[in-house]
This record gives C-alpha cells, structure tokens and sequence, in this order.
C-alpha cells in the first residue's frame, strides 16, 4: 500500500472516529533499546506515559520486587511482619478477615495457603465478608467475629482488601476483643475514617508509602507475608521448594490483578501477570488442587492468558459473593483434595448458570424507575438484586451510554443499593459521587473506582432522580463526549501483515486496564456469515477475508450491540464490504494456534 492511499485511508478513517495510535518519537526510540519489531515498539511506546516505566519494565526481575529492601517500602510492613512472627512464636491464633468479592475471597485462601505452607503456621481462621452485610468492617462482620472469638480465642486480627475506612468497626474489634488488628488494604483512604490504634496500617495509597499504589488488596498480603517469611528467614538458607512455592502462589495474585482491574502498564503487575500465566502453563501446579480442577476445566488444552482467567475463571469465583455465600469461592481455593475442589467447582459453575439466568430475566424486565440523558442511565429493577453491575455495564454497552448506576430493593425496605459503571478515561466515578455526597444526606455508603463503584441510597423516587441531575452535573464539568472514538494500533491491509502480527500481538502482553489489547481495522469482504440468538443476546460470526480473489479466511466473532441490530442484519450478505475494529485473539489448541478475530466495531461500507 503506498503513502498516498495510506494517507487517504487514515483521513477517511477519522471521519468514522477511528484514530490511528500515536506514539512519540522519543518513545519509541526509546523502547527500541529493548526491541526491534516496529509493531511491538509502537505498542509499548504508545500505552506508556514516561520512559522509566518501560525501563522498570523490562529492567527489573521478579526478585528485584520479593526481597526485604523492595518489600519494606510499604510503611508498616516490617512492624506487622515482627507482630505476626510474634504471634506465631507464642502459638496465638490468628484471624483473617476478608473482603467477599474476588479480590477479598482470593486473599483469604491466599493468606491461608501461605501461613500454611510457606510460613508452616496452622493456627489461622478466615472469615469471609458477605455482599448483605454491607461494604468493609461493618456491624455484621465486627459481631460474627466477636462471636467467633468464643471458640477460637484468636489474638491477631489481619484484614484484607478493606478496613481503610472502617475507624468505628476496628476500634471496637480492639476494644472489646483487647486483640491487635493489622490493616491490609488497597482503596482510596478517607483520614477522618482511617484505622487508628492498629499495630499496623499497610496500604500503598497512603501518602508516606514509597510503593506503586496501583497494586491489589491480594498483592498487598502477599507482599506482607512475604516480607514476614523472608525476615524471620533473613540468616537462613531458604530450600528451593520453599521458594517454588512462594512463587506458585502469584497465580492467585496475577488473578486478582486482572479481577480487579489493576494497572497493567505498571511493572509490579506485569511481572506478577506473566510469572502466574507462566506458571500455570507449565502445568507445574499439581500440589495444588485449586489450580489442578481450574486448569481441567478452562486450560486443559488450550492455552491460559488473561482473557481466559478474566471471562473463564473470575465471573465464577465472584459469583458467590453476588447471590450466596462468598465462602464458597473460598472453600474451592483452600481445597485439600481434587475431589473435593471438583465437587465445589461444579457447584460454582452451577451458580454461576443461576446468575445468568438471573441476568437474562432482569434485561427482559422493565424498570420500576429510570432516568436518562445522551451520557447517563440511573434505573431502579426489583430483578437485578445482586447482578447490579453486570446490568450497568450491559446497559452502557448496548444502548450507547457512558455511565450507568443500577439499584435494586434491599432486605431493608428504606435502602435501595446500586453498582455503576463508566466508560471515559476523562471522568472517576468515583470522586464525581464523593462531591455529590457531601451536599446530599440520602447516600449512605458509597466506594470503588474510577470505572466502577458501589452505592447505597435512601428508598425515595426524588432521591433518585436527585442523584440523576447532580451526577449528570459532574458530568458535563468533564471531557466526556457521546460519539465513541476507536483508537487502532495499526491498519492491516494483506494476509502477511495479519499473521505477523498474531506474534507481536503475543510478544507485548499481558494486556489489561490501561494497557489495552492492539486493536487493528482492516475492510474486508464476508465470505459466510452466521446468526445466532441467545437469551442473552444476538451474536455474528462470520467468515472474512481481505480482498475478494483471497484464499486465506479468518473468523471474526461479534455480539451485536441492541441500537445497530437492525442496520447490520439487514445489510449483510456474502461478498459485502465491510470494515472491522478488531483485537487478534490467539487459542493454543494441542500446540496448534488458532486464530479469530474479537470484533468491537462493524462498519457497513
């Protein structure tokens, strides 16, 4: 393809909203140091925002991060470490107490799999926070643990994945239980809500923390148990299994990583990220039952990346925490035996079919109440109890908005709860309901992210729509805007550009929040296609080659959006043009690769 085309292309193209990637010169020289592939450079250039976070990147070597001077960068790390190693000296017991979604429920199993088996310390219990309860260190989770101290008089408290903001609940965890309490944790901090009278505080948000604050609330608990091991090690010779072990155990952060969305251009999770995936496809993980049964069921044959934990393996570990008990996801990561992950695994994938099912039901519903503008969707559905934020992020997807919150009915008649999402790296979520509840007495619990949060609000049709207007505010203070803007990584125009690129594709992964997939564009003609409806959808798969006189098809894959059903459907056929936004997804089968193309975008030409 010569300039001049190239040229024409790209102009038409940014009359469709489709903008070619920048990536700076100085960025891409620099990454030239460590490849020559221009792809690859472009890839990496463009998805980083300064030169020494690709020189982090490939500079830095997993025990560059698990050692004692790295790990003590956390502020109160080495404190809580020698208060631990206390406990475990005088045989104490010790209690985790954990959040209930992913995250939260992956740290539990995580910290008592390594006091276990890396710190060889049997004497841990874990309580599991359930979604009823509410948010954090709430009156629920403070009297079931109080309760529990009955029986197992533990003398350590350990939480994970909150308590940052849970001043009240941990104060009286202290004062009535006379226990020490260490803070684990990755949210946002709220000081007039901050832990006090803890013997530790360990969280890389806080402003005295010389650690990347874009870590999960799993990785911080495994840094600090990490950091427990080592010190109370730091004269011995540690055995190799040991370490193997202590290792094998980043397969559970690298999938609270890409759970909770953290920061994939950040060199810590990227490190962690693809030393799990390695892990796992070695297949070095039969002491684990766990990962044994996952692998089974999702990686048997196929090879596991960060899409196959992200859509395969995490919808099912969070589905419990959404319609059942939470602890269930728990129970299969700590499971002893094969069997006896098997039989939790096949009840997960059970509920997991319910939640469906349940989401199926709650789309066909109509709302109770519902306000919208051409950004904002806030609705009130007595069915979509539990799967709230599934809802939000389908109603964003198919109808166009950028934000949507949806509540349902509580237990207590007098709250509605809801879960929101957006889709704009120009606004937070979060921080735009932080300044609506301070003008506001109706919103009693709000956290999350800048994508995605958690709310609760009082039961009243003006508080709703009050919410509406105000939010729809902030929005407007921002750089939002309606029409989507698709940024490709490259044009493909020949079937050697697209193969090549299945390798480079490859070579610049894990991909994740903030370090997106290459996403391609290329106008091809169909040559077959299918439709297939489903209750929760329509999908479009097709056959597509790039140019008529072509021998060389792929598959692209499509799930038709509910606004463009109509448009697209009525104008396919065979030997149509059509142009595509496309990422290249790999599958590994049997050591043979397999190629199909993920479609975010059909342009009828």
């Amino acid at each position: 393809m010569n300039e001049s085309i190239t040229y024409s292309l790209v102009e038409n193209l940014k009359n469709q909203n489709i903008i070619l990637r920048d990536a700076k010169d100085e960025m891409m020289s620099y990454v030239g140091e460590y490849t020559d592939n221009k792809l690859s450079k472009k890839i990496m250039a463009s998805r980083h925002n300064d030169m020494e976070d690709i020189d982090l990147y490939y500079n830095t070597k997993l025990d560059d991060i698990l050692n004692l001077d790295f790990l003590g960068k956390m502020k109160d790390v080495k404190v809580s470490s020698e208060c631990i190693l206390k406990h475990m000296e005088n045989d104490d017991k010790i209690l985790l107490l954990v959040d209930f979604d992913v995250d939260g429920v992956t740290s539990g199993a995580l910290g008592k799999l390594m006091f276990n088996n890396v710190l060889e310390y049997d004497n841990v219990e874990v309580i599991v926070n359930k979604k009823t309860n509410g948010y954090g260190i709430n009156d629920k989770l403070v009297d079931e643990a109080i309760e529990l101290h009955k029986s197992f008089d533990f003398k350590l408290i350990i939480t994970a994945d909150h308590g940052s903001n849970n001043r009240d609940g941990i104060n009286r965890l202290i004062n009535s239980l006379n226990i020490d309490v260490i803070v684990t944790d990755h949210h946002l901090i709220e000081p007039s809500k901050s832990p006090q009278n803890v013997v530790g505080f360990v969280n890389p948000q806080r402003d005295d923390c010389d650690m990347s604050n874009k870590i999960s609330g799993a990785t911080v608990l495994y840094f600090l148990l990490t950091y427990a091991f080592l010190y109370k090690n730091r004269n011995k010779v540690i055995p190799n299994d040991t370490l193997n072990t202590l290792y094998y155990y980043l397969t559970y952060v690298g999938m609270t990583i890409i759970s909770d969305m953290m920061d994939m251009r950040n060199y810590i999770n990227r490190k962690i990220v693809i030393k799990a995936l390695a892990i796992l496809n070695s297949k070095r993980i039969k002491h684990n039952p766990f990962w044994t049964t996952v692998m089974h069921h999702i990686g048997n044959s196929y090879f596991v990346d960060e899409t196959t934990l992200s859509f395969n393996l995490n919808p099912k570990l969070n589905t419990p925490g959404r319609i059942k008990n939470p602890r269930l996801s728990y129970e299969t990561m700590v499971a002893n035996t094969e069997g006896e992950c098997e039989m939790f695994f096949q009840e997960l994938d059970a509920l997991n079919d319910k939640r469906k099912d349940m989401q199926v039901k709650a789309v066909k519903a109509k709302a109770e109440l519902e306000y919208k503008n051409e950004l904002l969707y806030i609705g009130l559905s007595k069915e979509a109890n539990n799967i709230q934020g599934i809802l939000a992020n389908k109603k964003m997807f198919d109808d166009k908005f950028r934000a949507a919150i949806i509540f349902a009915p509580t237990k207590d008649k007098n709250i509605i709860a809801g879960s929101g999402r957006l889709n704009d790296e120009h606004a937070n979520l979060k921080e735009m309901i932080d300044i609506i509840s301070k003008d506001v007495n109706y919103i009693i619990n709000h956290g999350g992210h800048a994508g995605a949060i958690g709310i609760q609000i009082r039961q009243d049709e003006n508080n709703l729509e009050d919410l509406f207007n105000r939010l729809s505010k902030e929005m407007d203070k921002t750089d939002i805007v309606k029409d989507e803007i698709y940024f490709v990584d490259e044009i493909i125009y020949s079937n050697k550009k697209l193969i090549t690129s299945l390798y480079d594709v490859k070579e610049c992964g894990p991909y994740g929040h903030n370090y997106p997939k290459p996403t391609f564009v290329s106008d091809f003609v169909i040559k077959s296609f299918r439709v297939f409806k489903k209750p929760n959808g329509t999908y479009l798969s097709m056959d597509v080659k790039l140019s008529v006189n072509s021998n060389f098809s792929v598959n692209a894959f499509y799930t038709l959006k509910a606004f463009e059903q109509d448009e697209i459907l009525n104008n396919l056929y065979e030997g149509k043009n059509i142009r595509l936004i496309y990422t290249i997804d790999i599958n590994t089968f049997k050591d043979i690769n397999k190629t199909s193309l993920n479609v975010i975008k059909v342009i009828i030409l």
